[in-house]
């Protein structure tokens, strides 16, 4: 844990499987992404929220996780998704505002056409004109 916090989460380490199977010298991450792969676990109404949501609006992932991750955090509602980001994997950068106004440009939507819905963290990273929400449904909302 020492070595986790040493790195920090404003670095793309913190975030790369690979780099800590490299750095403490583990096998291959995937068997062992393969083997936890039961424990992710959505909420219940997100199925429906992205059912109904998909229907009236182009959805799209961003995330600070790597690809690595997302193929398993996602495998189940991904055909929700038009587009998967990865900060890290696609950008090589944390979560930053150029993250979102690039998904912006790649999508020809202007920042004020989003409403990005945060499970963690706050608004700070979202673009400027973007709307947050930091709750999913049946969460508080964080102010």
């Amino acid at each position: 844990m020492e070595e986790y916090e040493r790195i920090g989460d404003q670095k793309v380490e913190w975030y790369d499987i690979k780099y800590w199977f490299h750095k403490f010298d583990l096998d291959d991450y995937k068997p062992t992404m393969e083997q936890y792969q039961e424990k992710v676990r959505y909420y219940p109404e997100v199925i429906d929220m992205l059912v109904s949501l998909s229907k009236k609006y182009t959805l799209v992932a961003s995330s600070g996780s790597p690809t690595e991750f997302l193929h398993h955090l996602l495998r189940d509602i991904k055909p929700y998704f038009h587009r998967v980001f990865s900060s890290i994997s696609d950008y090589q950068q944390v979560k930053t505002q150029e993250f979102y106004l690039s998904i912006c440009q790649i999508l020809d939507v202007a920042p004020k056409q989003v409403l990005h819905i945060g499970i963690t963290g706050s608004s700070t990273s979202c673009t400027e004109g973007c709307r947050y929400s930091g709750a999913l449904p049946g969460q508080k909302k964080h102010e």
